[in-house]
């Protein structure tokens, strides 16, 4: 369906890239070789929007350096760069800034990808373009494995408060990274697209804090959307169909169940709502996509004795297997430690694991032999994202208010104790040179 925003926006991105084209090549957002990963709105060819988690913009290009056209209404979200395969860095977006710089200086052939790295859930992002330096070009990227993976879960499928550490004090804007999530590491582990359908605090009955036992919009209304927060915006489901949909909710439907006395308020599900209703879920992915294997994830249990998400989902599981379905796969959550899980989420090294676990499941029930997931760093890149070498630079120095070049580390820094004094301003004046 036609978003009620696509005309507008259109519009004020042919005016945008008009501005923009002055000593440069403007490479419009339907040019052939621009792929999109993820769920776009593309009613509107010159302004596709999208706002799950690691939705991604895929280009290749030769030499030079390139910027791209986003604009959202509201502050904050933030992208990562991805150039050859190698997490490089992410920038933030601001309202009213419509041009962002993802790469200078590229020597040769690269492969880049502009994803989107946390959570959007209230308004949607617009894609304009990309800018090209001069003496740059758009080339093809090589071609797909054609293997597809949808993922339906919650927050630990964002990969929120992935990058935090043991200290809760770094739990705030900025760890949250759908790149590091289970999901995208599996899906680079077996070179397949991976879509993540992913929205904090969703459950299948309900969601985590309502007040209310059953929420009134959970993930199985959300799953239909093209944009998590466009009702109206239902998706195609005709237009991309995944060999394997893993499923990874429930953690919200009874994560209330260890809750303290005084909070009487919270209302997590009970089985007995939960079962048909997570069956249910299943029946809708076999009739949206028939013939694909759908796994079934059992996340962390930490109910004891009461009803718990990864207990409850087993006997849905033992339940489809009695009834004969066999594309249906199992995989529980591995082990853990106090240390996998930061910020009440996985951290990126349970990430890891999970990752290995899932990624063993659906080769076996799909079939397939490893991909790819070394990752290799750029020729001419070094540690440091700012670094220049003989070569070239990937990306450009980041500089303070007082002009001093920050480091990945110092930037990061600056971005939590911004965010952590609420001080947006102070932000908007890291700025790139």
């Amino acid at each position: 369906m036609r978003s009620k925003y696509a005309f507008v926006a259109g519009c004020a991105f042919l005016i945008a890239a008009a501005s923009a084209a002055w000593s440069a090549s403007f490479i419009a957002a339907d040019n052939q070789n621009v792929r999109y990963i993820g769920r776009f709105d593309r009613s509107s060819a010159a302004a596709p929007q999208f706002n799950w988690p690691g939705s991604t913009i895929a280009f290749a290009m030769q030499g030079g350096g390139c910027k791209a056209i986003l604009r959202q209404s509201l502050d904050s979200c933030s992208f990562n760069v991805i150039i050859d395969g190698a997490f490089v860095r992410y920038f933030i977006a601001h309202a009213g800034i419509d041009t962002y710089a993802v790469a200078t200086g590229l020597i040769g052939s690269h492969q880049i990808a502009v994803s989107q790295r946390g959570e959007s859930a209230e308004h949607a992002i617009t894609f304009g373009g990309l800018v090209l330096d001069d003496g740059a070009s758009l080339t093809a990227l090589p071609t797909s494995t054609g293997r597809r993976i949808e993922f339906i879960g919650d927050s630990h499928t964002a990969g929120d408060g992935a990058r935090g550490t043991a200290d809760w004090a770094t739990c705030v804007y900025g760890v949250n990274d759908a790149w590091v999530s289970y999901a995208s590491i599996a899906g680079r582990a077996l070179g397949a697209d991976a879509y993540l359908i992913a929205a904090s605090g969703k459950g299948v009955v309900h969601n985590h804090s309502d007040s209310n036992q059953v929420s009134a919009v959970t993930m199985r209304q959300l799953y239909k959307r093209t944009l998590i927060n466009g009702p109206a915006s239902s998706w195609d489901f005709t237009s991309w169909k995944p060999q394997v949909v893993v499923v990874n909710l429930g953690t919200n439907d009874f994560a209330e169940c260890f809750q303290m006395a005084s909070e009487k308020w919270r209302h997590p599900a009970t089985a007995a709502q939960f079962m048909p209703a997570y069956a249910g879920l299943l029946d809708s992915v076999r009739a949206l996509y028939g013939g694909a294997k759908i796994v079934m994830m059992g996340p962390y249990d930490q109910c004891g004795s009461l009803d718990s998400a990864q207990k409850v989902i087993r006997r849905v599981y033992d339940a489809q297997i009695s009834a004969g379905k066999t594309d249906v796969a199992w995989c529980a959550y591995p082990k853990f430690t106090n240390g996998d899980y930061v910020c009440c989420h996985p951290g990126t090294a349970y990430h890891q694991k999970l990752a290995d676990s899932l990624a063993t499941v659906i080769r076996s029930i799909a079939g397939w032999n490893a991909g790819v997931d070394k990752p290799v760093r750029p020729k001419n890149s070094k540690a440091d994202p700012g670094a220049r070498s003989k070569r070239g630079s990937f990306l450009p120095h980041w500089y303070d208010i007082h002009g001093k070049a920050l480091s990945q580390a110092a930037l990061s820094g600056c971005v939590i104790a911004a965010y952590a004094n609420d001080d947006a301003e102070y932000l908007r004046k890291i700025v790139m040179r």
